[in-house]
């Protein structure tokens, strides 16, 4: 439920950062800097928060083309396919806190927010996982 609400907000939130955008450099002829940046971080935010949301309610991709054509198989092939995406998964979770962690270590700031170091932004992304 928290998913959902978290969700819908941000991509409302992008969207009215995105004609806001959109206003300031084309009727104003003033663009802001920061709004790709900003935009960018929510739809990271968005994707992996909904890939969360996907596998929670059972509706993410996926290709059953083999449990088409042999149907006995279909409990230990989605044991093995669950299996694997969550190696992957624990391996992308690993890889993303170290170079978080990197990130943090050397203090690099985003182009546009240079007042925000990159690293808490991505931590953010982080906790949606």
């Amino acid at each position: 439920m928290f998913e959902n609400v978290f969700l819908t907000v941000a991509v409302f939130s992008s969207v009215i950062i995105s004609i806001i955008g959109v206003f300031f450099r084309y009727v104003i002829q003033s663009s802001l800097s920061w709004v790709e940046e900003i935009a960018g971080f929510l739809l990271l935010i968005i994707i992996t928060m909904g890939i969360g949301a996907a596998i929670y309610k059972g509706s993410h991709l996926r290709v059953d083309m083999l449990i088409q054509f042999i149907p006995k198989t279909k409990n230990s092939l989605n044991f093995i396919a669950n299996v694997v995406a969550l190696g992957i998964m624990v391996t992308l979770s690993i890889l993303a806190v170290e170079f978080v962690a990197d990130l943090l270590s050397r203090d690099q700031r985003t182009g546009s927010l240079y007042w925000l170091p990159l690293g808490i932004l991505c931590s953010l992304c982080l906790l949606a996982i």
